[in-house]
């Protein structure tokens, strides 16, 4: 995709995030933005999405596919303030890390602590001169209202105005509508 960047923080600048093929041992040949190796040094490589408006009200989801190797490179989820800036990171989960697993159609939901404009952001970290990480995809969507149901038996008197019932007015012009 055109409208994601990258960030080089590695202490020797060298490979970062790339289109790469991988091929999932339950899933097939894939492709997706990998990181494979760093051979300046440890690795500290962002992949940074587009701007998102977000909202410190509302929770979100994002949903994503990708697999890490138990041996190099561990995956931190987070957004960035400054796309171009990686000290304005902040991180709101690890990626999994469990051998040579994919790890398809993974849930992490999160929050932001102002409305602002964020970029989401997928940083690998290595003590090692490589980091085999690999993004197959990402989804992010605010998360639903949970709606919880009232026990039943259920039975109410409307002898006074009912908090707990709501009305909606889908008439052409809206006017007097349940009261």
């Amino acid at each position: 995709p055109t409208d994601w960047t990258t960030i080089d923080n590695s202490a020797t600048a060298g490979t970062t995030w790339k289109l790469s093929s991988y091929t999932c041992f339950d899933d097939g040949y894939r492709m997706g933005m990998g990181m494979v190796s760093d051979y300046g040094g440890g690795p500290d490589d962002y992949l940074v999405s587009p701007a998102f408006q977000f909202s410190a009200e509302k929770t979100y989801t994002l949903g994503l596919s990708y697999t890490t190797y138990a041996t190099g490179g561990n995956l931190e989820i987070g957004y960035l303030t400054d796309k171009s800036d990686a000290s304005t990171f902040t991180k709101f989960a690890d990626g999994k890390k469990d051998g040579n697993k994919y790890f398809k159609d993974d849930k992490i939901d999160f929050t932001v602590p102002a409305d602002g404009i964020y970029n989401l952001a997928f940083r690998i970290t290595s003590k090692n001169s490589y980091a085999y990480v690999y993004l197959f995809d990402v989804a992010v969507s605010e998360k639903a209202e949970e709606v919880v149901p009232v026990s039943l038996p259920y039975s109410v008197e409307f002898t006074e105005e009912p908090t707990d019932w709501t009305t909606i007015d889908n008439s052409a012009t809206a006017g007097t509508t349940w009261k």
